[in-house]
C-alpha cells in the first residue's frame, strides 16, 4: 500500500528536509528542542508534509486501520510506542514541541519518568507538530504544541497557512489536517461552531494528516493511533466530505484544518 504514491513523491523530490532527525544533547545528556527548518517555497510545504508523514509510517511498519463500514478494523499492526526501535522516533517528534511539557517528554519519550514503563502523555499532537517541522512549516503558519486545541484555535482566526472549515463545508484534501473530539460521545462537539463558543478552553481532540484522497475515502495518517503511526481509511460522502463517524472509538469529526499551501500535483493521488 502506498508503494506508488511513494514512489511519486520520490520522484518529484518530496522529501522530508534533511537536518530534522538528528539526536542532538545538552551537556547534561537533556535533549535539545528540534530546530525546525523554514520551507521558503510554499508549493513545497504541503508535500514535504505528506511525505513526512509516510516516512513515518513506513518506520513504525505500516500499521492501518479501516474505517469504511463505520467500525474499527485493524488490517495491520504497526510498530507500538513501547518498542526499544522507535524510542529515538518518539523523542524526536517531542522535540518539535517548544513547550516545558514537550521538552520534560522528549528526554523520557513522553513516558511518566526515564525508567517507568507507561507512556503519561499522549504524543499525537507532537507528531502532528514534527511533520510541520520538519516539512518547513512556519510555528506562524501551524503552532506546535502538546494539545491538539491550541493549534485549532488557532486557526479559527486564520494562520498564513491554515483555516478551520466547517466539516460539512470542506471536502479534505492532501495536505489538510481533519480533526476529532475524542470526549465521550455526549459530549462530544457537533461543529466547528461550536468549538469557536469554547475557544482556549482544553478539550482532548485528534488530528490526521491527509495523504491520499480516494472515491469515497481518504487516507490520513496520525500518531498515537493503534499505539503506533497508522493510515487510517476513512469513508467520504458522494462531494468528499468525511462521514461523521457514531462508532464511539472513532474520532468525532468536526473540523478540516484547510492548508492554503498549492495543491499536490492531481496526478500523484488516485482518486
Amino acid at each position: 500500500m502506498m508503494t506508488r504514491l511513494r514512489a511519486l513523491l520520490f520522484g518529484l523530490g518530496l522529501l522530508p528536509l534533511a537536518g530534522c532527525a538528528e539526536m542532538n544533547l545538552t551537556f547534561d545528556g537533556q535533549p535539545t528542542a528540534l530546530a525546525c527548518p523554514t520551507e521558503a517555497s510554499l508549493a513545497l510545504r504541503r508535500q514535504r508534509m505528506v511525505s513526512t508523514a509516510l516516512d513515518e509510517w513506513q518506520k513504525f511498519g505500516g500499521g492501518v486501520i479501516d474505517w469504511s463500514n463505520g467500525r474499527r478494523e485493524v488490517l495491520a499492526e504497526g510498530i507500538k510506542e513501547t518498542d526499544p526501535r522507535v524510542a529515538g522516533d518518539l523523542r524526536r517528534y517531542w522535540r518539535a514541541v517548544p513547550t516545558p511539557l514537550g521538552q520534560q517528554a522528549a528526554a523520557t519519550e513522553g513516558r511518566a519518568g526515564p525508567l517507568d514503563a507507561p507512556f503519561s502523555q499522549a504524543w499525537s499532537a507532537a507528531f502532528i507538530g514534527y511533520l510541520a517541522c520538519a516539512a518547513g512549516v512556519p510555528a506562524s503558519d501551524l503552532p506546535r504544541h502538546e494539545a491538539h486545541f491550541t493549534y485549532l484555535d488557532a486557526t479559527l482566526d486564520g494562520t498564513p497557512g491554515f483555516q478551520a472549515e466547517a466539516l460539512e463545508e470542506a471536502p479534505p484534501e492532501p495536505g489538510d489536517i481533519i480533526c476529532g473530539d475524542r470526549s465521550a460521545q455526549e459530549a462530544r462537539l457537533l461543529s466547528l461552531f461550536d468549538r469557536r463558543g469554547e475557544q482556549g478552553v482544553p478539550r482532548p481532540l485528534h488530528c490526521d494528516l491527509v495523504v491520499e484522497v480516494r472515491d469515497r475515502q481518504i487516507r490520513a495518517i496520525g500518531g498515537n493511533v493503534n499505539d503506533s503511526v497508522t493510515l487510517s481509511l476513512y469513508p467520504t460522502d458522494s462531494e468528499g466530505r468525511l462521514v461523521r463517524l457514531v462508532n464511539a472509538e472513532a474520532p468525532g469529526w468536526f473540523a478540516v484544518l484547510r492548508a492554503s499551501y498549492p495543491p499536490l500535483p492531481e496526478t500523484v493521488f488516485q482518486r
